[in-house]
């Protein structure tokens, strides 16, 4: 309605977060549609570094995620600290975002950026325990060899795999 009256697609709050971001995040197709076609920028990053694809994916928002991807978002896209959309799917350990994102065509190899030493996905599920984006990283055929199981400590203080 606001956008009818020459509202500012873009226009930020304080945290960076702007109308996109929040319709991204609340999984309002339509409201996301509606912004865009009024030239809402969707690669504008909040001053946290997420752009509102990010937002969708750490929200679960998968119908988001499709309609910026047949925008052609980039999908790839590096928050400030170098974290991918793929990388914050298995922070949030979500097999389901993981494969929406793979057949998406996102990079499921992607480094991070120096913030996390450059890890890929894989490596990040590995370090991180997230085991459900392990396994959905290992059936989708990511690269980079797992070097260690999980492992966890016993009652006598000894270390035993997880699983």
């Amino acid at each position: 309605l606001l956008l009818g009256w020459g509202a500012d697609a873009n226009l930020a709050s304080g945290s960076g977060y702007t109308p996109l971001h929040n319709a991204c995040g609340s999984g309002e197709v339509g409201a996301v549609d509606a912004l865009l076609k009024a030239g809402a920028d969707w690669n504008v990053k909040s001053k946290g570094g997420a752009a509102p694809i990010h937002v969708a994916v750490v929200n679960r928002q998968l119908k988001v995620l499709e309609d910026l991807a047949a925008r052609r978002a980039n999908l790839d896209m590096p928050a400030f600290g170098g974290n991918t959309p793929v990388h914050e799917a298995v922070m949030q350990n979500d097999a389901a975002v993981l494969q929406r994102l793979f057949e998406l065509r996102a990079d499921i190899n992607v480094e991070s950026g120096p913030d996390n030493d450059f890890a890929t996905p894989l490596r990040m599920a590995v370090d991180r325990k997230r085991k459900k984006a392990l396994k959905k990283l290992q059936e989708l055929g990511a690269l980079q060899a797992v070097e260690h199981e999980f492992e966890e400590e016993s009652a006598a203080g000894e270390r035993v795999p997880l699983g």
